[in-house]
């Protein structure tokens, strides 16, 4: 059984909240995904692709993608 996602409110690096581009909306699930490449697919190598840390907006579900360590 799978746990639904958390809400969570963002802080900027620059002390600003973080607010969905598109509804404006400062609620998100936290999310991260694999960023997948066909040559790492293909070499068998999937896993050691790089990560993206996502911020899906709760309201309208538009997702604000950030590098793996949330830049």
């Amino acid at each position: 059984m799978t746990q639904p996602p958390r809400v969570v409110r963002v802080t900027l690096e620059t002390g600003d909240p973080l607010r969905c581009v598109v509804c404006r909306d400062d609620r998100f699930e936290k999310r991260a995904w694999k960023l997948n490449t066909t040559g790492m697919e293909f070499a068998g190598l999937a896993w050691a692709n790089r990560n993206a840390l996502c911020y899906v907006c709760v309201k309208c579900r538009f997702i604000h993608w950030f590098d793996e360590d949330g830049r």
